[in-house]
C-alpha cells in the first residue's frame, strides 16, 4: 500500500519569514507532499479550519519574542493550540521547534521539557536551533553535509519522524535520566526531616533509660 505524502502545517505566531528555512527543509523531504505555513491569532476558529487541512503539525516558535514561553509558563502563547494539534493528528505527527536561541544543547532542551513538560506529553519532539544554526540554514551556499555534524543530526531526525521512521525522541534516555535523578532527589529531600525526628527520638528514648 502506497503511504499518502503529508501536507505539513506550520502553526506559529510568527511572521513566515522567520521560518522561511524551516519551508525549504520541508519540501526536500520525498513524504510530504506540501507545506502550509498557518498564522495563529488570537481567534481560535481560523486556526481549527486550517489545522483540519493538514496531517502533520510544527508548532514553531522564536526566541526573538524575547521568551520561550511555548506552554505551561506564565503569558505561554501555545498551551491550547498544542493540545488541539495532538489530539487531532496524534503525538506522533506533531513536532515542536524553537529557534534564536542562544545555545541550543541537550541541556537546554532538558531545561524547557522539564519546565514546559506539555511539550513532552503532546509532541513527538522538540528541537531547538541557535542563532548560529538558523544563519547556517539560511545561507545560500549552505552544504549540511560538512562542518555542522549536531546540526544535521537534528535535521535527519526531524525527517525520519516525518516519514514515521523513528518514534523515539531526539536525547531522550538523556531527558528520562534526568527526570529519574531529580525525582530521586526530591524523594531524599522529603525523607530527610523524617529521619532527623527518628534520630532525636531515638536519643530521647536512650536518655530516659540511662
Amino acid at each position: 500500500m502506497v503511504q499518502r505524502k503529508l501536507i505539513v502545517g506550520i502553526f506559529s505566531r510568527e511572521d513566515k519569514s522567520n521560518y522561511n528555512w524551516l519551508v525549504r527543509f520541508l519540501l526536500t523531504i520525498g513524504a510530504v507532499r506540501d507545506v502550509r505555513p498557518v498564522y495563529i491569532s488570537n481567534n481560535f476558529l481560523p486556526f481549527i479550519e486550517e489545522a483540519s487541512k493538514c496531517t502533520f503539525a510544527i508548532l514553531y516558535h522564536s526566541k526573538t519574542r524575547g521568551r520561550v514561553n511555548v506552554t505551561d509558563v506564565t503569558d505561554s502563547l501555545y498551551d491550547e493550540e498544542l493540545k488541539h494539534l495532538s489530539n487531532l493528528y496524534g503525538k506522533t505527527k506533531v513536532l515542536v521547534v524553537i529557534d534564536d536561541l542562544e545555545d541550543s544543547d541537550g541541556d537546554k532542551k532538558i531545561q524547557i521539557l522539564t519546565n514546559q513538560p506539555l511539550i513532552r506529553h503532546l509532541a513527538q519532539d522538540l528541537f531547538l536551533f541557535s542563532v548560529e544554526d538558523k544563519a547556517f540554514l539560511n545561507s545560500p551556499l549552505r552544504d549540511t553535509s560538512q562542518g555542522q555534524p549536531d546540526l544535521q543530526e537534528k535535521l535527519d531526525c526531524m525527517k525520519k519522524i516525518i516519514k514515521g521512521q523513528n518514534t523515539q525522541p531526539q536525547g531522550y534516555l538523556a531527558i528520562n535520566h534526568q527526570h529519574n535523578q531529580d525525582t530521586m532527589e526530591r524523594a531524599a529531600e522529603r525523607r530527610q526531616p523524617q529521619t532527623r525526628r527518628y534520630m532525636v527520638f531515638a536519643t530521647i528514648l536512650f536518655n530516659s533509660l540511662f
